[in-house]
């Protein structure tokens, strides 16, 4: 096999389907070091397993994980608006977004991480 037909068999355009990602939901994971693991495959992460059941249920999914080791809320929201606008043209896409913050916001109030509530 030629090397034009592995590419052109990733395109899906050998056997005539054409394969595209345009048309799948999309999973946003936005958070903390909590969300960065989620997709861990040992031990199973939260992200992974909402993946699976998923795509179980409705075939396919792009998942993108947004997790941020050592982020708190205040730093998350400086860096939202360019999320925002990375998924500006896919809007439409995004089916399940999930926001998780907050644990880096609780450590002891002289840490430059602290969020006071």
């Amino acid at each position: 096999f030629s090397e034009t037909y592995f590419l052109k068999k990733i395109k899906g355009e050998v056997s005539g389907i054409t394969f595209s990602t345009q048309h799948r939901p999309i999973l946003l994971l936005f958070g903390d070091s909590i969300t960065q693991y989620a997709t861990k495959a040992d031990p199973l992460g939260w992200g992974t397993l909402l993946a699976d059941e998923y795509t179980s249920m409705y075939r396919s999914a792009d998942i993108l994980n947004r997790g941020l080791s050592g982020y708190n809320t205040r730093w998350a929201s400086l860096i939202l608006p360019q999320m925002l606008e990375e998924l500006a043209g896919q809007a439409g896409r995004v089916a399940l977004v999930t926001v998780l913050f907050g644990a880096n916001d609780a450590v002891v109030p002289s840490s430059r991480q602290h969020v006071p509530l």
